[in-house]
């Protein structure tokens, strides 16, 4: 007897589902019902096909722990087996976490190979990466001018912290003169999409006048989105400009308020480190009833994720 033919030669939901996309989907069903064995096995069936995405995908679940303990030297194996077949997200993924602390997934020479691959072949996070490598020296020889190529690459993608580097290091006169004007192009740029140091640099960039018109009320509102992100230095500077009424109206409790939590985010290396006799000066001027409430304030904080 002649097997039933399916019409239109859509194959039978039996054959379909062993098929890479319909493994997939039956893991993330699996995973949503909290079944995480029955997921990790569908998803190796899937990868197990020879499949550059599902290899991806199972590299990615192993590496952040959604199938389980994080395994980072079976995600390595699985992310390699995607990478060397030309799975550019894979490559960069995979660059990252051999980067990582995670035992021995840690290479950073691999890491720097990998991350060049997705790079050349345009993936913005992988340039922003391989950039930072190249700037520090880690894993691969320093050289700041091909960092900051890499940089520019990623920031015509929109890569944030690639902008907020490229502004960073105009600032610091990294890989090429100092240029405030340029600096603050950037890091606005990186500032009006929230990010937290880039809004503490423009912040200071206003309070000074570098590279932008000087502006105090201006520095203040970026101080503030900063430290509303936990920024520690922006927590100190706003405090500061309440404190002393520059550019705002001058608030005791708020820059009690913000002194307090610059202190508990505070450290030894980087500062803020005058803190506490910002904090004795206002104890010797407020009230009791005035240092509870910023106290309260202060406890009661929770940041932003940006």
């Amino acid at each position: 007897m002649l097997a039933a033919t399916p019409l239109f030669g859509v194959a039978p939901a039996s054959a379909a589902s062993e098929r890479p996309a319909g493994l997939m989907s039956a893991g993330y069903s699996a995973l949503r019902d909290g079944d995480r064995n029955g997921a990790l096995a569908l998803f190796e069936r899937a990868a197990q096909t020879g499949s550059a995405d599902a290899q991806w995908l199972l590299g990615q679940l192993l590496a952040s722990g959604r199938l389980g303990a994080a395994e980072p030297s079976a995600a390595r194996q699985w992310l390699q087996r995607a990478a060397e077949q030309g799975h550019v997200g894979a490559q960069a993924d995979l660059g990252a976490l051999l980067l990582s602390d995670s035992g021995d997934a840690s290479d950073p020479a691999a890491a720097a190979r990998w991350l060049r691959e997705a790079a050349l072949r345009g993936d913005a996070r992988a340039r922003y990466e391989l950039g930072q490598l190249l700037e520090t020296g880690f894993g691969v020889d320093q050289d700041v001018i091909a960092a900051r190529r890499w940089y520019e690459q990623a920031a015509e993608q929109g890569e944030l912290d690639a902008i907020h580097r490229l502004g960073v290091m105009s600032s610091d006169g990294i890989g090429s003169e100092v240029n405030p004007v340029m600096a603050a192009s950037w890091l606005r740029q990186a500032a009006e999409r929230g990010h937290p140091d880039a809004q503490l640099r423009m912040g200071s960039l206003r309070e000074k006048g570098s590279g932008v018109r000087k502006d105090l009320a201006r520095a203040a509102q970026w101080y503030r989105l900063a430290a509303l992100q936990n920024v520690a230095w922006a927590q100190y500077h706003l405090a500061a400009l309440l404190e002393a009424g520059s550019g705002v109206e001058q608030d005791l409790v708020g820059a009690f308020t913000w002194y307090l939590l610059a202190k508990r985010n505070a450290d030894e290396k980087s500062g803020p480190w005058k803190v506490d006799e910002r904090l004795e000066r206002l104890r010797s001027t407020l009230a009791p009833d005035e240092i509870g409430a910023a106290t309260e304030r202060a406890d009661a904080f929770r940041p932003n994720a940006g």
